[in-house]
């Protein structure tokens, strides 16, 4: 668990989501991994998601890596 304190964001702090569970790979259709989670970037916290899959070695995200 990650809580993201600041002014712009929620002076309290604000607990960012990290959830990763089982999906069905959209390339193979056999099981994989999904994960959805926000981090906190520049101020604001911003929201992605990643699909991963064992099998057939399929990923897909919308996360750039810096």
């Amino acid at each position: 668990m990650t809580i993201a304190f600041g002014n712009s964001i929620e002076p309290g702090g604000m607990e960012l989501d990290d959830d990763r569970f089982d999906c069905t790979c959209p390339e193979c259709g056999k099981q994989a991994k999904e994960r959805l989670w926000d981090t906190a970037e520049g101020g604001s916290v911003n929201s992605y998601y990643s699909i991963s899959c064992p099998h057939c070695g399929y990923h897909d995200t919308d996360w750039d890596e810096p």
